[in-house]
């Protein structure tokens, strides 16, 4: 039963994996049936509605563990990809394809050996196969862009005070910009010479300037270039506005590295105090501390003598000191 059950997800999996890669032909009146407001004229069989279906719930939904369109375009935007929407779609297929693959050689090789495996057990871990291995995909994407974000953070200082000097030496923005481009290297210079040759196609330097920020999204650069906007704007001096955003963002990075190494300092040191708090030692010795700081009683020497042998007689009884000081005609207590 389980051997039946594997064997079939196997080829379910290779059917729809051969129907996604070989696209069909569509007309031309399917082709341009979603811009003039018409429908489809074909009608769409089991195998495209049950692949609508999946597409449907691994791509379009907010809790979709492939991520929408939306968020993949995005990251494809921030990490300079190769890929267009569709090549990574494909790209995603492929990777859990080649996971399910690997979970259905390993349940067959468990069959083999003669373990038993429950056929629950088995389409689970099919499924979550080919579910990590589209995540897989989607989350290297997204750690590149990740990674080209801060490497442009790291190198947004360097550009500012560049910008600085070429512009305090008499340069205009657009000009600073364009021979900053041309005689650096790294990917905040990449996305100034896509600004310079937005500017050239006839866009404005700062709608240019605006539209780099939204699409890398980082907090250092959009505070940047909204402080050049609004110096553009009203005059305000641009060397001025250019030095201390560079210091600004030298300050978000400074801040950035000592958030960690204070996370990892206040760990590390929270369970030694804890330790040394609960250490008997330590116990002992606070308590000796308080015993020493209170003020001791003076006490009276006690008599080695009982008070029986001090009442059978009276000399004995003042020589032990038990005799009030009244006199001898005092009684004992």
């Amino acid at each position: 039963m389980s051997g039946f059950l594997l064997g079939l997800l196997f080829a379910t999996g290779v059917v729809l994996c051969a129907n996604v890669l070989r696209q069909p032909r569509l007309s031309m009146s399917d082709q341009i049936s979603p811009y003039v407001g018409m429908g489809s004229t074909k009608s769409q069989n089991l195998t495209q509605q049950a692949l609508a279906a999946i597409n449907d719930l691994l791509t379009s939904r907010s809790w979709s563990p492939w991520s929408k369109n939306e968020d993949i375009s995005k990251w494809l935007r921030q990490s300079e990809s190769e890929f267009t929407l569709t090549s990574f779609r494909r790209k995603q297929i492929t990777f859990a394809g080649y996971s399910m693959l690997v979970a259905i050689g390993w349940a067959l090789l468990r069959l083999s050996s003669g373990k038993g495996l429950s056929p629950v057990l088995a389409f689970a871990l099919i499924l979550g196969a080919f579910i990590t291995g589209g995540w897989y995909a989607k989350w290297n994407l997204a750690s590149q862009a990740n990674k080209r974000r801060l490497s442009i953070e790291e190198q947004l200082p360097a550009v500012l005070d560049l910008l600085a000097f070429a512009v305090s030496a008499g340069e205009p923005v657009l000009l600073a910009l364009r021979r900053i481009s041309k005689s650096c290297t790294g990917p905040l210079v990449v996305e100034m010479e896509k600004v310079v040759n937005s500017v050239n196609s006839g866009d404005g330097l700062v709608p240019a300037l605006n539209q780099m920020s939204n699409q890398i999204e980082s907090q250092p650069l959009t505070r940047a270039t909204h402080s050049l906007e609004l110096a553009l704007e009203r005059g305000t001096p641009l060397v001025q506005v250019l030095r201390a955003q560079a210091a600004d963002a030298r300050a978000h990075q400074a801040a950035r590295r000592r958030l960690p190494q204070q996370h990892w300092q206040e760990k590390r040191c929270k369970p030694a105090r804890a330790r040394a708090w609960r250490t008997p030692c330590t116990r002992g010795t606070h308590g000796e501390a308080r015993r020493r700081s209170r003020p001791r009683p003076q006490r009276q020497p006690a008599c080695r003598t009982t008070r029986a042998c001090c009442r059978r007689s009276r000399r004995t009884s003042a020589r032990c000191g038990l005799e009030p000081a009244g006199g001898a005609g005092g009684q004992l207590p």
